[in-house]
Formats: structure tokens, C-alpha cells, sequence
């Protein structure tokens, strides 16, 4: 029986052991999977916010830049009559505009007015480019003033036949370099949290933020493809300028010309210190598994020892109990034999008999 009692504690121990070990196993790995896939989470849902945030104000920003635009292109169409009823007289120019003049038919200066700036200088370099549409045939141009593409840099202004000459009316961009969508875009990419934003489409990168050069073309990568094919923001993992990024993928609408897949890379910083964290939990709960293996293993030692002295303790109450039967024992025969050996004594001392007094005295003796 003790030996089966032992057998049964072994047993407990190691089932106890190996219940411990899989439990701890199982939740460790389901608690760092339910970390990683919130964090997870939360990152989407965040670059998502910041996507949102963006499209909203790059639809603002663009309704103020056609606005602005619309206003501008009224007002030199207005000033390029002015000048043509007055026999291509400049002076109905308006100090507003930063430069105007007049060219022959074969493209050369013939009158000017305003004050040349090194801006105006470069402007001026690009006439060929300016007078081409004119040149081929048409009526008037604007430059600079694309309604389906606001931008605030290079030459911007109004160009058209005046007579046999060509009438060029340079304007200051109607808004500052600073109010567009791709200011905005540099803007929220300095925030520690953000790693890039970029615009791309088939034809490449339209707004960019800083350090952001090139990047795979949408044609050769199937995930841009499925986001605009779907309409539907995606997520992944991976590397910008060596480092690892979750990017978030999003249908971006159309805006004029902007148009395509916005991308958002957020670093992985604070992912990769929570991920620390769960792997220094990992770690504990196998410790703690450890430890309590160990405490199960002390305390089956302890069990055993327990057993062992119990075993003893029986073996020693079983002896004891085998000599106070043996006591008892002798005590009952020894009384009787007692008896008997004082009536051989009387026997042998008192009675003498009359014949075989020698085998008499050997069978008392």
C-alpha cells in the first residue's frame, strides 16, 4: 500500500509539471499575440485618423487654391481686353502684377513694363516655353494657373495675341508656396510619429514630404493595385531607408490631378519597446514556470521523505507491537513453568521413591 501511495504522488507531480508547463506556454503565446495584433490595431487606426485628417485638408486647401485661381485667371482676362482695346498699351496693367510686355510675332521684346526681380528674371527665361501654345495656334494661354493642378512655383500669368503682337502678363502666384497640399504633407511628416506621407500614382510621386526620392512604381506592385482597384485603405510592414515602418495605403480621391494612393509609413519604435516588453514577459512566465516546476519537484522530495518516514514509523509500531506479543507470551508460559518447576522441586526433595530412584531423580532433574 505505501509503495502504491508513492507511485500515486509521482504521478500527481509530473501531471502537475507538465499542466503548468502547457498552460504557461499557451497563455504566454496568446497574450503576446493578443498585444501584438492591439497594437497593431491601434497603429491602423491611427495612420488611418491621420489619412483622414490629411484628405480633409488637402480638400480644403484645393477648393481655395481653384478659388484663388479662378479669380486670378477672371482678372487677367479682364486686364488682356483692357490693353488690347487700348492699342496693346501696357500702362492699363495694374501695379498688382509683378511684370508684363510685348513681342513681336517672331518672339522678340518690343516694349515691357514693371520692375525686372530676379524671380521676373527667371520668368523671363522661359518665354520659348510660355509663347509655344501661341505659336502653335492658339488664342491665349495660361501658365501657372492650372485649375486641375495648383502650384505655387515657376512663372504664372496670361498670355495672348494682341494685334500681330503677343501680350505676356506676369502675375506673383495667388497663393504663398506654403498653402498647398504638399506643405501639408511635410508638415504632419516632421511629427515624431510619422515617418513619410507621399502621394503616388501611375505616373509617379505627385506631393511628397522630405527624404521621400522615389518610390516602386503602383504597375509593379500588386498591393498599391489591390487599394485602388478595391477603393479600400490596406496596411503592411515594411522597410524605408533601412528602417522597419508600418505603412498604411490609402485611395486617395480625386482632386484635379491629384489623385492616386497616399501613403503614410509610422515607425516602429514604439511597437518594437512594447514588443520588448512582451518578450520580458515571455521570459518571466517561463521563470515563473520554472520556479514553480522546481517548488513541485522540493515538495514531491518533501512527499517522498513524508512517505518514507511513514513507512518507518509503521515498520517500527509493527515491531513494537511483534515484542509485546512476544512479552506477553513468555509472561504466559513462564508463570506455569514456574508451577511446575516448584513441584519438581517439592517432588524431588520430599518424595523418595521405593524402586528406579535413579531414573526417578533423572526425569525430575
Amino acid at each position: 500500500m505505501p509503495t502504491d501511495y508513492r507511485h500515486n504522488i509521482t504521478r500527481v507531480i509530473i501531471v502537475l509539471i507538465i499542466f503548468i508547463i502547457v498552460v504557461s506556454a499557451v497563455t504566454t503565446y496568446f497574450s503576446a499575440r493578443k498585444i501584438r495584433s492591439s497594437l497593431v490595431r491601434l497603429i491602423r487606426k491611427d495612420a488611418i485618423s491621420l489619412a483622414e485628417i490629411f484628405v480633409a485638408g488637402s480638400s480644403s486647401i484645393y477648393e481655395s487654391q481653384v478659388s484663388l485661381i479662378n479669380d486670378l485667371r477672371m482678372r487677367l482676362i479682364v486686364y488682356g481686353r483692357m490693353v488690347e482695346q487700348d492699342n496693346c498699351d501696357l500702362r492699363q496693367i495694374p501695379p498688382e502684377m509683378a511684370y508684363s510686355m510685348i513681342l513681336d510675332s517672331d518672339g522678340n521684346i518690343v516694349t515691357e513694363s514693371g520692375i525686372i526681380t530676379p524671380q521676373v528674371s527667371d520668368w523671363i527665361s522661359q518665354l520659348d516655353e510660355i509663347i509655344a501654345p501661341l505659336l502653335e495656334g492658339k488664342d491665349r494661354t495660361f501658365f501657372g494657373l492650372d485649375p486641375e493642378f495648383p502650384t505655387a512655383t515657376g512663372p504664372v500669368g496670361y498670355a495672348r495675341w494682341c494685334a500681330d503682337s503677343i501680350l505676356i502678363i506676369f502675375s506673383y502666384p495667388p497663393f504663398h508656396k506654403e498653402f498647398g497640399i504638399g506643405y501639408l504633407a511635410r508638415q504632419l511628416a516632421e511629427t515624431p510619429s510619422v515617418r513619410y506621407i507621399f502621394l503616388q500614382n501611375e505616373y509617379g510621386i505627385l506631393i511628397a514630404s522630405k527624404a521621400v526620392y522615389r518610390a516602386k512604381p503602383v504597375k509593379s506592385d500588386p498591393f498599391l493595385q489591390n487599394v485602388l482597384s478595391q477603393s479600400e485603405p490596406n496596411t503592411r510592414f515594411t522597410v524605408f531607408q533601412d528602417e522597419n515602418v508600418f505603412e498604411l495605403a490609402y485611395p486617395f480621391p480625386r482632386m484635379g490631378k491629384f489623385y492616386g494612393v497616399l501613403r503614410i509609413g509610422i515607425p516602429l519604435s514604439e511597437y518594437e519597446e512594447l514588443s520588448n516588453v512582451v518578450l520580458w514577459t515571455v521570459l518571466a512566465g517561463c521563470l515563473l514556470a520554472l520556479i514553480s516546476i522546481g517548488a513541485i519537484i522540493a515538495l514531491g522530495s518533501v512527499v517522498n521523505k513524508i512517505v518514507s518516514l511513514r513507512r518507518e514509523h509503521e515498520k517500527l509500531v509493527h515491531l513494537r507491537s511483534l515484542g509485546e506479543i512476544s512479552a506477553s507470551v513468555a509472561h504466559e508460559i513462564r508463570n506455569p513453568l514456574n508451577a511446575i518447576a516448584i513441584s519438581l522441586q517439592r517432588l524431588k526433595g520430599e518424595f523418595e521413591p521405593k524402586a528406579d530412584s535413579a531414573e526417578y531423580g533423572k526425569i525430575i532433574s
